[in-house]
């Protein structure tokens, strides 16, 4: 007799979550501001994230998997700012967050 599909088959395997792509990505050297980036993309999608930090959803799914071949350091400010409350002295505005900031310079 052949054996048949075993019930409840691939039902205990767990989907991945954002954050566990983003540390098995980054590894030990995670830092907190992908950390926050993937939270969100998990609660609001990419597309929620993306809109969030003013990035694409390629953008939000390259940093969380650490292949983001652009400007890091700018899109971790992004991040900061938008998500994290890091706030900048702008030269024009005055206190702004730093996300908010950036746009204005652009």
């Amino acid at each position: 007799m052949k054996p048949g599909p075993l019930t409840g088959a691939g039902s205990a395997i767990a989907e991945e979550t954002m954050t566990d792509k983003a540390r098995r990505a980054w590894g030990a050297e995670l830092p907190e501001w992908v950390e926050e980036l993937a939270r969100l993309a998990q609660d609001k999608g990419l597309k929620g994230a993306a809109a969030r930090i003013g990035y694409s959803t390629s953008v939000v799914s390259n940093v969380i998997n650490n292949r983001y071949p652009g400007d890091m350091s700018r899109v971790e400010q992004m991040v900061r700012g938008a998500l994290m409350g890091a706030q900048v002295l702008c030269p024009a505005l005055g206190d702004l967050r730093r996300d908010q900031c950036l746009r204005w310079q652009r």
